[in-house]
């Protein structure tokens, strides 16, 4: 080895990530390495990228033609490595340039990276924007909430990978599982079967998933197929697009320390929001107050856009019975996580129900009930007769109502409660919540006229 030239740590090559929309993701970083490099060898097949390479570099190479139908993956991938270190010992340096990120699924970054130092060469990788940076923005994803969990279609399968069922999921390349070859579809259906079934010991078939596509070019919407973890097998085999699969946490983890969850809260929470929140409890002598203006118009119109999103099912009552007698509203269930871009709304409610219970009724509190909300509608002639949302069987301690149509909208439709005040009727402005201990009696009178739609939520405590 050239001890002088180990020593001389200038890089010989250059990996850089181009970004996933065509051109336009490229960094200040990249653009100044594209234009001072002698050789620019490159995986991109978006359209104008080797005219563009072209219009900066006298010399570029595109390695797409290591891709050969039949041929191995690891093949291919070998002889772009190949290539990279064998321009960078005839003349340095050099730019490798791929599609997205160069350390996220880019084998041959890792076989430079690892071969380079026997050809005394050093090598410089540049980040990108990546899929998984485009995804997560897609779908509206912050991993702080709820941490994340990707991995390779194929490792999962290989490794029989515990997936948790409380953490956003990403699979990545569903539509190579198993496959070695370039462009061979050969036990495909078969891999995905068996994907399939590992994937429903972690979660129910009916959980709704999705398989994904960022845009990579500026007019062109991201692509989002949803459909049932029991079709992910026939979904991934019959789409003609590569993209990834999102899976949604089937639940929340429930809080452990519930100590350390209110110290936390006392510290981060300033006297404005504390002032409010008293504020909101005294207004009433019962256990049963509003709260105006909880949401704008705006949020209340992001959350009636789910409504026809989700399958409408008759409304039941605490027996789990259709009873029309009782009750005439159709019900939709707006699960956390199915709809990340709401994942606002889920954060919003829960900390006004966790300042309720710490207010008055002082319960181990386990959580938002099947950390779902509960669309409900009321057409002309709709009502639920008077009733309590508390059952031996449902463990349930809080009750949430949010109104969420403009009361010139709807005729009748009241919410009225029995309180230490007598029956009250809850204000309709639009945007109000309403909470309310689960053992107050409550109804909604029939609608007469117009649509009335609202949002629930009950929130059990420890039995």
């Amino acid at each position: 080895m050239n001890k002088d030239r180990l020593n001389d740590r200038t890089p010989h090559i250059f990996i850089v990530g181009l970004g996933i929309m065509n051109l336009k993701h490229i960094t200040v970083e990249a653009m100044d390495v594209i234009k001072r490099s002698g050789h620019i060898l490159f995986v991109d097949s978006g359209f104008g990228v080797e005219s563009f390479f072209n219009s900066h570099c006298e010399k570029v190479t595109n390695l797409a033609s290591c891709y050969k139908k039949g041929r191995s993956r690891r093949e291919a991938y070998n002889e772009m490595a190949s290539l990279v270190l064998d321009s960078a010992l005839k003349k340095a340096p050099v730019c490798f340039a791929v599609y997205g990120h160069p350390n996220i699924f880019v084998y041959p970054t890792y076989l430079i990276k690892s071969l380079a130092p026997f050809f005394d060469l050093n090598v410089k990788i540049l980040p990108g924007i990546s899929a998984f940076d485009t995804i997560i923005t897609d779908l509206g994803i912050d991993p702080g909430f709820h941490g994340f969990q990707m991995y390779d279609s194929t490792d999962v399968l290989i490794r029989k990978r515990p997936l948790l069922n409380d953490v956003p999921c990403l699979l990545w390349q569903p539509e190579v599982t198993g496959i070695v070859e370039y462009s061979v579809r050969n036990d495909l259906m078969q891999n995905l079967i068996k994907l399939q079934g590992h994937l429903l010991r972690f979660y129910p078939k009916d959980h709704e998933i999705s398989l994904i596509r960022s845009s990579s070019f500026p007019l062109i919407d991201p692509v989002r197929t949803n459909f049932q973890i029991s079709q992910f097998a026939e979904t991934v085999f019959k789409t003609k697009w590569a993209g990834s699969i999102y899976i949604p946490p089937v639940k929340v983890r429930d809080i452990k320390d519930f100590e350390f969850a209110e110290s936390m809260l006392r510290k981060s929470s300033n006297k404005n929001e504390e002032l409010d929140l008293a504020s909101i409890i005294s207004q009433h002598s019962g256990k049963a107050h509003f709260l105006k203006d909880f949401l704008s118009a705006a949020e209340c119109d992001e959350i009636l856009k789910c409504f026809d999103k989700i399958e409408a099912k008759p409304g039941k009552v605490n027996t789990d019975q259709l009873k029309p007698e009782v009750r005439k509203s159709p019900v939709r269930f707006l699960r956390n996580g199915n709809f990340p871009e709401l994942h606002w709304l889920f954060q919003k409610v829960n900390k006004i129900a966790y300042e309720f219970n710490k207010a008055y009724l002082n319960f181990p509190f386990k959580g938002l009930q099947s950390n779902s909300f509960q669309l409900t509608e009321y057409s002309s002639g709709g009502f639920y007769s008077w009733h309590q949302d508390f059952s031996e069987r449902k463990k349930r301690s809080i009750s949430i109502s949010i109104q969420l149509e403009p009361p010139e909208s709807y005729s009748g439709g009241s919410l009225e409660l029995k309180t230490h005040n007598g029956i009250i009727k809850a204000p309709k402005d639009r945007g109000t919540l309403i909470v309310f201990t689960s053992n107050t009696d409550h109804r909604v009178t029939p609608v007469s006229k117009g649509i009335r739609r609202s949002l629930v939520g009950w929130y059990l405590f420890e039995s």
